[in-house]
């Protein structure tokens, strides 16, 4: 059973996405507000000590759930492939999690890169930390390959006017506030790469905090795909000789 902090905490992220689909109708808002309230409901019917009541219940919501599946292309299913481009979207055994998962030829050039060169700047520049700030979480599982992931929570992003900024700060509040300091401990002893957008660099915005990235980091430019944008690999200058 979760204690009420937590189910306080678990209703007010699923009220926020709500909310914010009240002012910015989304399907990803307003399904990610429904999923997260799931929790706490499934905590009350674990509450429930008549077992058939029980089976009743997880029954309607098996059946409801169902019914949700969309085999279109929307923004609930961004990853749904029509049937006219699914030649190009292919298998790549370069990873062994992910040799399943069908991706188009730019989003696997990227994410091979950005494998290459963060497994380079451990063992060139002896880097043992990373961090994922981007919505992402494939790169979350490849740091783990070679380094450190210094966040408790595997994705983060800020946007410019993003909508999702107060989504990913508000998760930040309650599991992980401080972030922003241990990146700067790691940026102090030049022990850490980082990856995000473009516009993250050389100003990261943290909650209410800002990193300054001028002084001691540099940063290359990852191969462009249409899933991950404009994504760079924020790296120590003392590495730069070594690319």
């Amino acid at each position: 059973m979760l204690s009420d902090n937590n189910l306080a905490l678990i209703s007010f992220s699923s009220l926020v996405l709500l909310f914010q689909a009240a002012h910015s109708v989304t399907i990803f808002k307003m399904s990610c507000g429904l999923v997260v309230g799931f929790i706490v409901l499934f905590n009350f019917i674990n509450s429930i000590k008549d077992k058939e009541n029980k089976i009743i219940f997880l029954a309607i919501i098996f059946l409801l759930g169902l019914s949700c599946f969309e085999f279109v292309k929307n923004n609930s299913n961004s990853n749904y492939v029509y049937k006219y481009k699914k030649e190009n979207f292919i298998t790549n055994n370069y990873f062994d999690y992910f040799e399943h998962k069908k991706l188009d030829q730019n989003s696997w050039d990227h994410l091979i890169f950005t494998s290459k060169k963060i497994q380079y700047f451990k063992n060139n520049c002896k880097i043992d930390f990373a961090a994922n700030i981007s919505s992402d979480a494939f790169i979350s599982v490849i740091m783990r390959d070679s380094m450190q992931i210094v966040q408790k929570i595997p994705w983060f992003e800020h946007k410019k006017n993003g909508w999702m900024n107060r989504y990913f700060n508000t998760f930040l509040k309650y599991y992980d506030k401080d972030l922003s300091d241990k990146i700067n401990l790691k940026l102090e002893k030049k022990n850490i790469i980082i990856y995000t957008d473009r516009e993250n660099f050389p100003i990261l915005k943290i909650r209410d905090k800002k990193i300054d990235f001028s002084d001691k980091m540099n940063f290359l430019y990852l191969p462009y795909s249409y899933e991950n944008k404009s994504k760079i690999l924020i790296f120590p200058k003392i590495c730069k000789n070594t690319i």
